[in-house]
């Protein structure tokens, strides 16, 4: 129950909110950095030289090699953030597996403790092993690409 008495959807937009500000603050900052690298580099150079506006190269060249660049490392956040919602979860009385967890702690349920922490642990592991892949599917679709453009 909740504790100001939201129901539906509405209840989870403060937790999701407060689990959100710290990934949204972090990768806008990143997000515009590494867009701000990619219309440095040569492509988006030769982009402008055939007279393409910014907004088509931003959007169709800049954007997708920045998003491609920062994925990895926001899939690897992901796991962190499912982590940093037991808390959450447990601030807003919102149902979930860190609630679950908070309670097991505090009624001393020794296995479900053990079982929580081993779903939290194997989903970090999980994010991490889908960013790696992803990572090195990116890797071997810029290598083709350079080689196409060579």
């Amino acid at each position: 129950m909740s504790v100001v008495g939201n129901v539906g959807l509405m209840r989870y937009l403060p937790a999701s909110l407060c689990l959100s500000i710290v990934g949204i603050a972090l990768y806008s900052q990143l997000l515009g950095k590494s867009i701000e690298w990619e219309m440095n580099e040569d492509y988006a150079f030769y982009a402008r030289c055939r007279g393409l506006k910014e907004s088509r190269i931003l959007i169709f060249h800049a954007l997708p090699h920045a998003v491609g660049d920062l994925l990895p490392s926001f899939l690897q956040m992901l796991g962190l953030f499912m982590a940093g919602a037991a808390v959450v979860e447990s601030v807003f009385s919102l149902p979930g597996l860190g609630h679950l967890i908070i309670d097991s702690v505090i009624h001393r349920d020794s296995p479900m403790i053990h079982a929580g922490v081993l779903v939290l642990a194997l989903s970090i592991v999980l994010f991490n092993i889908i960013a790696d892949v992803l990572q090195g599917c990116l890797r071997k679709h810029r290598k083709a690409m350079e080689v196409d453009a060579a």
